[in-house]
């Protein structure tokens, strides 16, 4: 947001054909706050105007005042000092000098508005974000670093926000998360406290073809599951590897093969991106996610039934393969049934098998509550078949109402992680 005349005049020379300037300087950079309304109530998709810097009040008293300096994308920061988390509006994308820039000023404005002086910093644990960087460029006598896993962190967060003290079964879905392995994770079912987690269960892992370019390119994560799963010359999926351009599939399956510039990635934004585009339904996006909100749009809420799926039970996590799903809605649509019936059974397969993963954990652990997070949650659809599922199975399900679901709630999760690695045990 250009908050000044002069950043105005220079920003939007090209755009604006008037400016309508004023003598009153805006203090402070706030979007306007969005929330949707879903069948399991309002879900928070950004909080800026009108609800942050209002503090949300902790579970715990910390000591030290702690700053997290939130994620990469839809970033917020997170400032803690006794028993309250001031929580940064949405900055935005942390990829532009205008972003980083407006962190900076926001960051100084709650520091001294809340009189906080930070003697723990927490911080993602991919090396090449900005925020880690960041916190790596602080220099205060005695300053803690704690690095904290994306996904837990959603976690974590959902906890706080619900007062959850105990360790609960955790299901974190989305779009992009650094692991503990190197790996791109997205669909994490967890165990987790405030201070630590153990995977439990992921979608099984295919390469992210090209990086980043998958994410604008969802053909690219399409061409990467039916290589995975083998079926690249099945009735159905050849066709569609066929409509592609033959010098891009090379180069694609190259790097399938190679693994050069195609990390492995757990995703389950990328699956659903996969899913829109053997649909048909988008194979150019436009913005992050537009896939997935296509495919939730076009889905019928009506129909119920879900495809099969497996869970291979390894030594130490087990695998959600996807591939019995995957072939059953290639042949659902060389039957002729309507893409918003396959969309919606899809939809039904992945909370199906969030469920099954539970129920799984549960037998281990006897733990019985759920809390969920992550991006993909801001699907109507998918959060509420989830719910359905889980309560239906007997489980206790927490969801965020205060805080995003989505990257922007993140720092609070960060912060908490931070505090409880402070105090020891917990």
């Amino acid at each position: 947001i250009a908050t000044g005349n002069e950043e105005a005049l220079h920003r939007l020379a090209e755009i604006a054909d008037a400016f309508l300037l004023h003598n009153r300087d805006i203090y402070s950079r706030y979007d306007d706050s969005v929330v949707r309304t879903t069948p399991a109530g309002a879900v928070l998709l950004r909080r800026a105007r009108s609800m942050a810097p209002a503090p949300l009040t902790l579970p715990f008293t910390t000591t030290n005042d702690i700053l997290a300096v939130g994620p990469q994308q839809k970033n917020t920061f997170c400032l803690l000092k006794h028993d309250k988390a001031f929580i940064s509006q949405h900055l935005g994308d942390m990829d532009s000098l205008d972003t980083s820039d407006a962190f900076n000023e926001t960051l100084d404005l709650y520091a001294r508005l809340f009189k906080v002086n930070p003697t723990v910093v927490a911080h993602d644990m991919h090396p090449d974000y900005y925020t880690t960087a960041f916190a790596g460029r602080i220099d205060a006598p005695g300053i803690l670093r704690v690095a904290v896993q994306h996904h837990h962190a959603h976690i974590v967060s959902c906890m706080v926000e619900n007062g959850l003290a105990e360790t609960v079964i955790g299901v974190a879905y989305d779009g992009t998360g650094y692991g503990t392995d190197d790996a791109i994770w997205g669909s994490e079912i967890m165990v987790a406290s405030w201070q630590r987690f153990e995977r439990m269960a992921h979608l099984r892992y295919v390469p992210l073809i090209g990086g980043e370019a998958a994410v604008r390119n969802p053909l690219r994560m399409a061409a990467s599951w039916i290589w995975s799963l083998g079926a690249a010359h099945e009735p159905g999926f050849d066709e569609i590897l066929a409509g592609l351009n033959p010098t891009e599939l090379t180069v694609w399956h190259a790097q399938f093969d190679s693994g050069l510039n195609a990390p492995a990635t757990s995703s389950c934004g990328r699956f659903f991106d996969a899913a829109a585009a053997i649909l048909g339904i988008r194979s150019r996006a436009a913005y992050e996610g537009q896939p997935a909100v296509e495919l939730e749009a076009i889905a019928d809420a009506d129909v119920r039934d879900s495809y099969d799926f497996d869970i291979a039970h390894p030594a130490h996590c087990r695998l959600i393969d996807p591939a019995r799903a995957l072939r059953g809605l290639m042949a659902d649509m060389r039957r002729g049934r309507p893409v918003s019936e396959i969309a919606a059974v899809l939809h039904n397969t992945v909370a199906a098998w969030t469920v099954a993963c539970a129920v799984v954990v549960r037998a281990d652990t006897r733990l019985n509550r759920v809390c969920l997070s992550g991006g993909c949650f801001q699907n109507s659809l998918l959060l509420t078949r989830t719910i359905a599922g889980l309560r239906a199975a007997g489980f206790e399900v927490f969801t965020q109402t205060l805080l995003p679901p989505n990257d922007g709630g993140v720092s609070l999760g960060q912060a908490t992680v931070a505090w409880a690695v402070t105090q020891g045990d917990r």
